[in-house]
Order: structure tokens, then C-alpha cells, then sequence
């Protein structure tokens, strides 16, 4: 049979991990908000000038004058994506048949 999470056992993990939680949610908060100033941009822009905007932008961060700037910004993009912190996984024992034998095999694929 399954092995089954307790409400105490889910408690001990959120305690123990208030940290990751905390970045969790600041980085929701942050994704809703992205989410909603592009769709206000979508509102009063139309999107044949979103598109121009980021082609012209594709095709000019290269430029002497913008290189600097771009590169800021992808470092800051980059320091801000490795700030986030990987949620904590449990990796539970394969429970099936023949769950005593030490190797196990998938079963086989029917064809047909």
C-alpha cells in the first residue's frame, strides 16, 4: 500500500523550511505583478507595437551605446534567478509488486 503524509509530518516540513516558503511566495507576489502590469501594456498598447518594440530591442542590444546596460541587466536577471531556492523534495521507496527483490524492471509495453 501507498505510504501516507501526516498533517504533523507536512507541519515538520513547513517549520523546518520557512526560509524556501518565504522566497516562495515573495517570488509569486512578484510573477502576479509582471503578469499584470504585461497585460495592462497588452490593454493600451496593441501588439503589432509590443512586437516592433522587441524585435527593434532584439536587434539592438549589441549596439556600443546599449551593450553595458544589457549586460547589467541580464547579470541582474541571472543573480535573480539563482536567488531562488529550490523547493526541498522527499524521494519515497518504489512500493509495487515484488517490492522485497533488490532489481527492479518496468513492465512490458503491449503493442498493438
Amino acid at each position: 500500500m501507498g505510504t501516507f503524509v501526516t498533517s504533523c509530518e507536512i507541519m515538520d516540513m513547513l517549520i523546518s523550511f520557512p526560509k524556501y516558503l518565504l522566497v516562495i511566495w515573495q517570488v509569486t507576489t512578484q510573477v502576479a505583478l509582471v503578469l499584470l502590469a504585461s497585460s495592462a501594456v497588452l490593454l493600451v498598447f496593441p501588439f503589432k507595437y509590443v512586437l516592433a518594440f522587441f524585435t527593434f530591442d532584439l536587434f539592438t542590444r549589441e549596439l556600443e551605446f546599449r551593450r553595458e546596460m544589457v549586460r547589467a541587466f541580464m547579470d541582474f536577471l541571472k543573480e535573480r534567478w539563482e536567488s531562488i531556492h529550490a523547493a526541498p523534495v522527499v524521494v519515497l521507496p518504489y512500493e509495487g509488486e515484488g517490492a522485497g527483490s533488490s532489481t527492479k524492471t518496468l513492465p512490458a509495453k503491449a503493442s498493438g
